[in-house]
């Protein structure tokens, strides 16, 4: 029989108390580093909505306003990495056509060169594709309706309009084009509005297929409304994914076409009454975490981590816009700077027991060997509670049904506890974070978080995922 270890006092593994006296204080930022996101965010809404972009650093969990020219200083709405310092955004069009730029950030300023010499079809340019000398994307239309797909030279220079998709008979009626990806010769787009599809253009063929109806989301049993899309490798398998409105993730294999996940993120009760359901605007494939960034509707990165019917850390890092009322900062793009990392990748999900919320695991900075700015971290709990990070050296899927905490698993072999205590203005917001500057040695450990709480089952515990550590 299998015993659940005595969660009575702390200890150190050994790799970890050695690596305890190299705690250093990490300098001030001056550039885009591996390991941070970049957001561009709309403050406000409608004609008087304004241009900001950040630079978001989970190692210290803080968001960075960089400056922008004049050009960018409105709506803006999508961004994508050409490399750590450089990338392509797009804008709204508030009142007008939307622009294409190549951004350039040197310290915390963006310079930016617009690269389409002659109006684009319509507004709200979504996402950008690029594939080898061109760029593609989506607007509306002149009338704000439907989606025209359209390239520009990456280097700049006219738009060329490759289909007004919503004239096609596979577009659903009253949608509007909002996620665009792409991968292998094929650009994919996915539809907003009642039975919205993600459509596939192939560019030698110039054919437009379905790739797939959208599910209706997990969250309220509506439509999916999808925010983004994103092509690529995502756990060994190439994955087209797409991010929901309502806090909707599913992803499909895309050679096979079938859906592989679908987790939820939304509805969550320490949201605020507006955001409860409406708060996703961007999302970010994390190769060095195995989750995804979410750029919320109110100011916020959250993570989701693909488990079970899935987690999310909300809130994990604040203040991703300057206006005070948060519901008025949208994240409307989200792009991650990879820092190849061999991993902290969840595995095995949560529980919750009797209460609303379920731990949610989170690896803050890069987690590589040698790297002295990491912390462990906890999201979505009750606050003021106790928090125990357990570390082991074996993954277990032990049911803890037995021992009074039904749905719940240990996920570790529990070698190793550190202590904390949770905190956050209300429930659900409660996070708690261990500092540990990783070793310059290799070494695989697989971590969990318990939290105590007395209402939550007999046992007096719920679990976050299970993720595993390679230095």
């Amino acid at each position: 029989m299998t015993h659940v270890r005595s969660l009575v006092s702390p200890i150190l593994p050994p790799i970890l108390c050695l690596a305890m006296g190299l705690v250093t204080v990490p300098g001030a930022r001056a550039q885009v580093k591996p390991g941070q996101y970049i957001a561009t965010v709309a403050v406000g809404s409608g004609s008087t909505a304004k241009g900001e972009m950040y630079l978001i650093d989970p190692a210290t969990r803080k968001a960075t306003s960089l400056t922008l020219p004049t050009a960018l200083q409105k709506n803006v709405n999508c961004i994508t990495l050409i490399n750590p310092v450089q990338a392509y955004v797009g804008t709204v069009g508030t009142g007008g056509p939307a622009d294409i730029f190549k951004v350039t950030i040197a310290g915390n300023k963006v310079s930016a060169t617009k690269l389409n010499t002659s109006a684009l079809a319509g507004g709200n340019l979504a996402q950008i594709v690029p594939v080898g000398s061109k760029l593609y994307f989506t607007t509306q239309d002149s009338s704000n309706k439907g989606g025209v797909l359209q390239s520009v030279p990456a280097a700049g220079g006219s738009p060329t309009t490759l289909m007004n998709l919503g004239t096609s008979s596979l577009w659903p009626s009253g949608n509007l084009a909002n996620g665009v990806a792409g991968f292998a010769g094929k650009i994919y787009v996915a539809t907003w509005g009642v039975n919205p599809v993600i459509l596939s253009y192939n560019i030698s063929t110039k054919k437009l297929t379905t790739f797939a109806k959208l599910p209706r989301s997990k969250v309220l049993n509506t439509y999916l409304y999808p925010v983004n899309l994103y092509a690529g490798v995502v756990g060994g398998t190439l994955t087209l994914a797409v991010c929901g409105l309502y806090g909707d993730l599913v992803t499909y294999n895309l050679i096979t076409k079938k859906v592989t996940g679908h987790f939820v993120a939304g509805n969550d009760p320490s949201r605020s009454t507006v955001l409860k359901y409406n708060y996703s605007n961007s999302f970010a494939w994390n190769p060095d975490t195995g989750d995804w960034g979410i750029g919320s509707r109110d100011g916020a990165l959250d993570i989701v981590v693909p488990v079970g019917k899935g987690h999310a850390f909300q809130r994990a890092v604040d203040k991703v816009g300057s206006n005070p009322t948060v519901t008025s900062n949208s994240v409307n793009g989200l792009a991650y700077v990879p820092a190849g990392a061999k991993g902290y990748a969840p595995y095995g999900a949560g529980c919750s027991g009797n209460t609303q919320f379920t731990p949610t695991s989170g690896g803050f900075g890069v987690a590589k060997q040698g790297v002295s700015n990491f912390s462990f971290g906890v999201g979505s709990a009750t606050n003021g509670l106790p928090a125990l990070l357990l570390v082991g050296t074996a993954p277990l899927a032990v049911d803890l049904g037995s021992a009074g905490a039904p749905g719940c698993f240990l996920r570790q072999n529990n070698l190793f506890i550190l202590p904390t205590v949770t905190a956050g203005p209300k429930a659900g917001l409660g996070q708690a974070f261990i500092p540990i500057p990783l070793p310059k040695v290799s070494a695989t450990l697989y971590t969990q978080w318990g939290i105590v709480d007395a209402s939550a089952n007999s046992l007096k515990l719920i679990f976050s995922d299970g993720r595993k550590l390679i230095l």
